[in-house]
């Protein structure tokens, strides 16, 4: 952990004004080109879920947000509390996709080590943001709880960062290095950070829509179908999800799913695949 010259009243700690200057003024082009789809990968970091101790949420509540902005969710990796894991595994998905959510690793224990990685993958320093403290002192003194060397190691970012993030009722900032995005594990907190960035990111035009049929075939039965109606219609992503219903004897039941940018398209493939099912 890196300590700079000057003094924090707290802890002994040395100030870093630096990182408050780059809040608001990114060093990073957050903006994505008009008509392109942008792309969004996950890192969940915690031995916790690997080891089946915790369920993660953070994915599946991130996949459907991102779907609901017009991003597409291409990668979720779950890595261990591994600096060098988390580091290259943040550096290769920083340069693959438009933005990188980490999820975990940023409290106040030993292995809560994501700034840590991240500040290595990009050959940063570590230094204390001293809003984040002020807002953290706030928080803790209303609770009657002083500050200590604990709290403090839960204030000492990136730096430099792009941008330090914040969210209305909370002291946890969401740190934004490059196109990298670092949060907490926690859902609650996961989650209202994640709408804070969104509303700030510039996502391009566009959001998906997702049409649905319900069939009560099988999949076998559909499939020359479906492939016939996707050779027709490229960019509507057409997904099949057979489901085994309950009954004597069970039978197979299949959902369909024509996702697109343009709602008018995936209207069309609907109608097209609908034709063809008529004459099976």
């Amino acid at each position: 952990m890196t300590r700079f010259g000057g003094h924090c009243d707290l802890c002994g700690y040395a100030p870093a004004p630096r990182i408050a200057a780059c809040v608001g003024n990114s060093r990073w082009a957050s903006t994505v080109a008009r008509g392109r789809i942008p792309q969004a990968a996950a890192v969940i970091i915690g031995n916790e879920v690997l080891s089946g101790k915790t369920k993660d949420t953070n994915s599946y509540y991130l996949a459907r947000t991102l779907f609901d902005q017009g991003v597409r969710f291409a990668r979720i990796e779950t890595i261990p509390d591994l600096i060098d894991d988390i580091s290259s595994t943040v550096r290769r998905l920083s340069s693959s996709f438009d933005y990188v959510f980490t999820s975990g690793g940023i409290g106040c224990t030993h292995d809560d080590i994501t700034y840590e990685a991240i500040r290595q993958a990009f050959g940063l320093s570590l230094e204390v943001h001293h809003p984040t403290v002020e807002t953290m002192r706030a928080y803790y003194a209303s609770r009657g709880v002083k500050l200590n060397s604990a709290h403090m190691r839960m204030a000492t970012l990136p730096y430099p960062a792009d941008k330090i993030i914040s969210t209305p009722g909370l002291w946890v900032p969401a740190v934004q290095v490059r196109n990298v995005f670092i949060l907490p594990g926690i859902p609650s907190l996961f989650e209202s950070m994640v709408k804070s960035i969104l509303a700030q990111l510039d996502c391009g035009t566009g959001k998906f829509h997702r049409l649905s049929l319900n069939l009560a075939v099988g999949e076998s039965e559909i499939a020359d179908c479906l492939a016939e109606v996707q050779s027709e219609f490229p960019t509507v992503e057409i997904g099949s999800y057979p489901k085994l219903s309950q009954g004597d004897p069970p039978s197979y039941t299949t959902q369909l799913c024509f996702t697109s940018r343009d709602q008018q398209l995936a209207r069309d493939a609907v109608a097209a695949f609908e034709s063809r099912f008529k004459h099976i």
